[in-house]
């Protein structure tokens, strides 16, 4: 009888520590599939509306937001925005031309908390300083321009020469745009003098 004791013994020792090790096991599981969920953004409009995404960009008070629930991107008016919280550090660009590289955390409507900087200080922000988040980045001034020149000669009873040029640049910034316009004329009849000028103009326009 004592043998078959020990032996149910053992039995019992080992089931319980299979199954003890399984529950450990699916716990450890849990957990590493848990940190592995990403951290979506999250924009609450003032209807009460809330999208879960990623926070692309916002251009011309227009928020552009990836989510997988739609096929297309998500666009909404920055002036319809109550909260928002980004979890990626993006940069957002304040109307006195600072530029705060960061993430942002949730604060009163219209306003966000954003982390910014090495230390992670957090500073609060009204929406309507915003002006931009994550914009493409252009040059800063952009130049186009072109240029072009006409000659003609006839011989005969007389000789007549003309000779024209026309040109033009065009230099534009975010808020500035700066366009030179030129022109030359010149003619002559057998070495005389028939027409000669030139014109220039300059113009300057300023975008708010």
């Amino acid at each position: 009888m004592r043998p078959s004791i020990v032996t149910a013994g053992l039995i019992m020792v080992w089931c319980l520590t299979t199954t003890m090790g399984s529950r450990a096991f699916s716990a450890d599981d849990a957990a590493i599939v848990s940190q592995a969920a990403p951290v979506l953004d999250v924009v609450t409009l003032k209807d009460g509306s809330v999208i879960h995404g990623e926070v692309i960009e916002m251009t011309g008070g227009l928020l552009v937001i990836k989510s997988a629930l739609a096929a297309d991107l998500i666009k909404v008016k920055w002036s319809e925005v109550s909260k928002i919280a980004v979890s990626h550090p993006i940069p957002f660009h304040l109307k006195e031309g600072t530029i705060l590289n960061g993430t942002v955390e949730e604060g009163e409507p219209r306003t966000m908390k954003v982390k910014a900087g090495p230390t992670g200080d957090t500073m609060t922000v009204p929406m309507d300083a915003v002006t931009q988040v994550n914009p493409v980045i252009q040059s800063p001034v952009i130049y186009t321009g072109s240029i072009n020149a006409g000659y003609s000669q006839s011989t005969g009873n007389s000789s007549l020469r003309n000779i024209s040029v026309v040109g033009d640049l065009v230099a534009r910034s975010e808020q500035l745009r700066l366009t030179l316009l030129g022109r030359y004329v010149y003619g002559d009849n057998s070495g005389s003098l028939q027409v000669r000028n030139g014109r220039g103009t300059i113009k300057l326009d300023f975008f708010i």
